[in-house]
């Protein structure tokens, strides 16, 4: 041999060397180019925390929420502390008025009063001289000339009698014969209304005879009491 020497250790430490860089060479994730410089730097952030930038201990809003409150707390001890600062002072004002020493005035003054108190009276009737109940309600009927329990029962009958008579004759007043029929049976019309013997007209009257011109009415409230119609008139 030339002066070679052959070290198969040497050649071994030599060849792990070598293969070093290629092994510690990092290894890109799927879809991450190797020539992008965004992406390899996002990776080296990822694999050494240290590197990364340090992030604030609160988020901005929180931080917005804390000033707000503080300034808000700030703003109700001053509005306090002014508030208690005031105090409310009581004056006592004496209302002194000259009163006018015009007889006049105090002539008229006593004279209203007085016009008042007289307005404001009672004013009472004296018992005797009422003429009259002024509650009592007076009946349009005039009193009878004999007082009811000094009248005797056949006066009492005969002022009965007589205003039930009136009653008859004023219901009776109203009738007119207007047509007779003669024949077996006889039919009359009266106020309008056909009747034979034996018919009531006008809830007051009971037909006892149908003559040629005329009609006989027996009353029913006097019964025995007859009235003729005629034709034409009674």
């Amino acid at each position: 041999m030339s002066g070679e020497t052959s070290d198969p250790l040497a050649a071994l430490l030599g060849h792990e060397a070598d293969a070093k860089p290629s092994e510690q060479a990092p290894q890109l994730p799927l879809g991450v180019a190797a020539d992008d410089p965004l992406a390899q730097a996002r990776l080296a952030e990822d694999a050494d925390p240290e590197a990364a930038p340090s992030r604030p201990l609160l988020p901005q809003s929180a931080l917005i929420m804390v000033v707000v409150a503080l300034v808000a707390a700030g703003a109700l001890l001053v509005m306090r502390s002014l508030g208690l600062g005031v105090k409310l002072d009581f004056v006592d004002v004496k209302l002194d008025y000259p009163v006018s020493e015009d007889e006049s005035l105090i002539s008229k003054h006593e004279k209203i009063l007085q016009d008042l108190d007289m307005g404001v009276a009672d004013v009472q009737v004296p018992l005797q001289a009422v003429q009259k109940n002024p509650f009592e309600i007076l009946s349009d009927r005039a009193a009878d000339p004999t007082p009811a329990e000094l009248e005797s029962p056949s006066a009492r009958l005969r002022r009965e009698l007589a205003a039930r008579k009136r009653k008859v004759e004023e219901a009776f007043s109203k009738l007119r014969l207007q047509s007779v029929l003669s024949g077996s049976v006889p039919v009359a019309r009266v106020n309008n209304q056909t009747v034979r013997v034996g018919d009531t007209v006008d809830d007051a009257f009971v037909v006892r005879a149908i003559d040629g011109r005329s009609v006989t009415l027996e009353s029913i409230e006097l019964p025995g009491a007859t009235y003729t119609l005629s034709i034409g008139g009674r």
